[in-house]
């Protein structure tokens, strides 16, 4: 988490300051943060406070990290836990069912739904594959690269291993 604020674009005080604040108020702000220290200063600090239970106070509202994160922890664990029932209440009676009645029209209606959870489960993944490929494309267009062939990426083919002899030794280099 540490890493991923400080990895962040942009500033954090310019976050919770307007761009008219002065810079001895921004200076100012930054020190009291804590900002102003060697990175590794501020993690020994940030883990401390860390394992203390001080999560300070968040940037937008001013609000304890703590209370905005125990405030939405319970309707998210309600969430996940109905979702679970009912996964395992439409599971569990297809399951046995496919088992009883293997290799009928209720074992493919099993296998179908098993198929449409890993479609379900794997779709976020491939959407993500897609923006980092058209990422790296527009990247590949800025830089001028030769394109792939419309058809896919082909391979030149391999060249064949060297041979050798059934009876021969390899000789030393």
């Amino acid at each position: 988490m540490f890493a991923l604020l400080h990895l962040t674009p942009g500033d954090p005080v310019d976050a919770m300051m307007a761009e008219s604040a002065d810079a001895s108020t921004k200076e100012s702000l930054r020190r009291e943060l804590g900002l102003d220290r060697p990175i590794a200063v501020q993690y020994a600090a940030w883990m401390g406070r860390l394992l203390r239970g001080d999560l300070r106070r968040s940037i937008r509202n001013g609000e304890p990290v703590l209370e905005n994160v125990s405030r939405r922890i319970r309707p998210s664990l309600q969430l996940a836990l109905l979702a679970m029932a009912i996964a395992l209440t439409i599971a569990f009676p297809v399951a046995i069912a496919s088992a009883v009645r293997h290799n009928t029209g209720v074992d493919r209606l099993g296998t179908d739904l098993r198929a449409v959870r890993h479609l379900h489960a794997e779709l976020p993944a491939r959407a993500a594959a897609h923006l980092r490929l058209r990422r790296h494309a527009a990247l590949a267009a800025d830089l001028r690269l030769p394109r792939p062939a419309r058809r896919g990426l082909e391979r030149a083919p391999l060249p064949d291993p060297p041979r050798r002899d059934a009876g021969a030794r390899a000789r030393p280099p």
